[in-house]
């Protein structure tokens, strides 16, 4: 299976001065690709090419364009912070509740730890998933999983806590993925095709 290559579009860069290329590729597996070449050397120095993926009504689209750089360096400093929040969210869980955790679901069935992590079933796992997960690892590291920033709310809620700090980093969590996502809107309304 080989990629079949249209002609170069040439097309005018951002600043205008220059050009860009554009190359489509498709095989037979019903793939495409597209490869960007930026020519122009100052919008080389200034822009760089920004990929998404945006899902309308079940079928995800890749679009292409070019920013600057500067733009992306803020955006993706947002989604770092935003990482290293998370991380130190998922650590203070484990140093602090990985104990108390564990010894909550000490000498419980399989079922009633799914009851318990599930609401009887109104959330994920289906318990038939459950049990494929419990099959492949132990219980113990199944429910290492939930010490991650993702699960926090379960935890949360089976505990019972009240912990002022991990409120106050989930919160922070929030509004940096909140300005994550106005970032990476904002990044998208300025793209150049």
């Amino acid at each position: 299976m080989s990629w079949e290559e249209s002609e170069p579009e040439n097309r005018p860069c951002p600043c205008g001065k220059g050009r860009y290329t554009v190359v489509r590729r498709s095989d037979d597996w019903g793939r495409f690709d597209e490869h960007w070449a930026m020519h122009c050397p100052r919008c080389k120095a200034d822009y760089a090419l920004y990929i998404y993926h945006a899902n309308r009504k079940g079928i995800t689209e890749t679009h292409h364009g070019w920013v600057q750089k500067s733009l992306l360096r803020e955006l993706t400093q947002l989604q770092e912070q935003t990482d290293k929040e998370k991380q130190r969210l998922a650590t203070y869980l484990r140093t602090k509740y990985a104990g108390q955790w564990h010894q909550y679901f000490t000498g419980k069935t399989k079922k009633t730890i799914w009851e318990e992590l599930t609401q009887n079933g109104s959330h994920y796992p289906s318990l038939p998933t459950f049990y494929n997960h419990v099959r492949h690892s132990v219980v113990q590291n199944m429910l290492n999983s939930y010490l991650e920033h993702h699960n926090v709310g379960i935890v949360i809620r089976v505990l019972g806590l009240d912990d002022r700090k991990l409120t106050s980093v989930m919160q922070g969590i929030q509004d940096l993925e909140k300005a994550a996502e106005n970032k990476e809107r904002h990044v998208r309304q300025q793209t150049c095709a």
